[in-house]
């Protein structure tokens, strides 16, 4: 899909990511598998070597929870920062949260109760949107 299919959207509240550097894998890191997330199933709790958590999708990762695991698909945990009104192009929506890019470039994951997806077309250089979007990513579950 070109850039400008994605889906738009707009931060309905502030978001602020958990404090900490974010957690990037590669796939075929070793990595300790925990908990399944209460509030969004489908994400893990998994700890890399240097002892950092965070969450990853449980199709990222192969292993049983309480065991070490391996990483199947390069993943970057980086949660974004938001002010309400933050408008957003959808590139990724799995299981509660989506993989984001502002209209300054910066990306990261947001949770989609943040979010306010906008009708329309994706807008360009600021136009408002004036048909309906549709929700469309590689993976949505």
């Amino acid at each position: 899909m070109a850039p400008s299919e994605y889906p738009r959207a707009r931060a309905r509240k502030p978001y602020a990511p958990e404090p900490g550097q974010p957690v990037q894998v590669q796939a075929g890191d070793i990595v300790y598998i925990g908990e399944e997330s209460p509030v969004y199933p489908g994400w893990v709790r998994i700890r890399v070597p240097d002892g950092r958590k965070t969450w990853a999708p449980d199709p990222y990762v192969r292993g049983r929870e309480g065991e070490e695991g391996r990483v199947l698909v390069d993943y970057d945990a980086r949660e974004l920062a938001v002010e309400t009104g933050t408008l957003v192009t959808m590139l990724l929506e799995l299981r509660g949260w989506t993989w984001v890019r502002t209209d300054d470039g910066r990306e990261g994951w947001l949770p989609l109760e943040t979010l306010e997806i906008l009708s329309g077309e994706p807008p360009q250089r600021g136009e408002p949107p004036e048909t309906p979007a549709t929700v469309i990513s590689p993976i949505r579950t």
